[in-house]
């Protein structure tokens, strides 16, 4: 009756670790994207390439410039690192070509940490220099 019983929880506990197994292994995975919006201040312009879109320093800015929007992306992560950071500014960029805009003055750039998730903000006034 004894060995009956061990076997019975050896079994059950045996069914309850591969039914643990299957469920950690079939949970998604989170990937973690840019995410962020563009808000016109005037009419969109033709697109242009991303890899051309300059983020200037605030106190290097074109003084002749039209203003176009303002760019805000937004990006959680687990861990603060260069990558998550060239990723908003790359997703910025590309916000910011497609509604014509050449140039980026960054507004905003926080880099948040609440012990368990890291987050990068940016907002930018997206230019368009009257030279170019």
């Amino acid at each position: 009756m004894e060995l009956n019983m061990q076997k019975r929880t050896l079994i059950g506990s045996l069914i309850g670790l591969i039914v643990v197994i299957i469920v950690f292994l079939l949970s998604p995975t989170i990937v973690y994207e840019p995410h962020g919006m563009y808000l016109p201040l005037s009419p969109a312009l033709k697109s242009v390439s991303a890899t051309g879109v300059v983020i200037y320093p605030p106190d290097n800015a074109p003084m002749l410039a039209k203003t176009l929007g303002i760019v805000s992306v937004e990006m959680h992560a687990d861990q603060l690192d260069l990558n998550t950071q060239q990723q908003v500014l790359a997703y910025a960029q590309d916000l910011a070509a497609k509604n014509g805009g050449t140039g980026i003055v960054p507004l905003k750039f926080f880099l948040g940490n609440s012990g368990i998730l890291s987050t990068v903000l940016f907002q930018g006034k997206v230019i368009r220099p009257l030279n170019g």
